[in-house]
């Protein structure tokens, strides 16, 4: 749970406690009929392909979003939304154990506060766009 809040926090600019991203996930849990709990642990997608991440960026900050789930084709579905769009700044990347926020300033790709510049946004991964 915790690298999914600093993830959010990073695009957020640490706006969100952990009993609001809580609150949140029992709120995704009821909209979702999933088991209250559930989604504070466990990264899940419910119907119409909501997600954890999407649904705090929309009721947190009214911020909109586009997932693309982790598949053979996500890669290239994230690049062609980042072609489409240069604009873009935030992206949540995540795997099966792990979800981090990427950050673009100057045409490069950094992850998290760090400042640590990216090489490549990483292949094999699931990605929340942020717009």
């Amino acid at each position: 749970m915790s690298c999914r809040l600093d993830a959010l926090n990073t695009i957020l600019n640490k706006s969100l406690s952990k009993s609001k991203f809580n609150e949140y996930c029992d709120e995704f849990d009821k909209e979702m009929n999933f088991e209250i709990g559930t989604s504070r642990e466990y990264f899940i997608v419910g119907k119409n392909m909501q997600n954890i991440f999407s649904y705090i960026l929309k009721h947190h900050d009214g911020a909109e979003s586009f997932y693309i789930p982790m598949s053979n084709d996500s890669f290239n579905i994230l690049n062609k939304k980042l072609e489409e769009n240069s604009n873009l700044t935030k992206l949540i990347v995540f795997n099966k154990g792990h979800a981090w926020a990427m950050l673009k300033h100057k045409d490069r790709w950094y992850k998290n506060l760090k400042k640590k510049h990216v090489k490549k946004i990483p292949k094999d991964c699931g990605y929340v766009i942020i717009y």
